[in-house]
């Protein structure tokens, strides 16, 4: 278990390393980027970012996830808002993967982790990113991962 978190922490150094590299013009397509590192270093089974506009959170991007219509949310609405309305990380470990919808043929779990990470800038939430992965995540790389919107709001 202790190499599986020596790993996670490689991983989370090379995620944040080449997410300081991007050069993107827009912050959508920052966030869409952002996702995809995601995938390549935790093998991100679904994704999704939200942006704040006015009192509500819209979808912005996506990975491996489809909607019939554009997500939002308000603050304190569902587990997401209450992470906004809380300002903290949440972690949701084995959930029945019946509450997913997975387009794959490559492989299957009976469980999925959720992590729900707000992004803060001055204290207000911004951005939010509601991740689902097979793996199970250890507290210490889950405080890690906290430390995103340093590096998100840095450029």
């Amino acid at each position: 278990m202790k190499n599986e978190a020596i790993d996670y922490i490689k991983q989370w150094e090379h995620l944040v390393s080449d997410f300081k590299l991007l050069d993107s013009e827009s912050d959508d397509k920052r966030l869409s980027q952002l996702l995809s590192l995601f995938g390549k270093y935790f093998e991100l089974v679904q994704g999704v970012a939200f942006r704040r506009k006015g009192d509500e959170y819209v979808q912005i991007s996506a990975y491996a996830f489809i909607a019939e219509e554009e997500l939002s949310f308000r603050e304190g609405e569902g587990i997401i808002g209450q992470a906004v309305k809380d300002k903290k990380t949440v972690f949701l470990p084995n959930i029945d993967i019946s509450y997913f919808t997975i387009v794959s043929g490559l492989g299957s779990s009976n469980k999925l982790n959720l992590l729900i990470i707000p992004l803060k800038k001055e204290g207000v939430v911004e951005v939010v990113l509601e991740l689902a992965f097979f793996k199970y995540f250890s507290e210490e790389i889950i405080t890690k991962m906290n430390d995103l919107e340093t590096y998100y709001f840095s450029k």
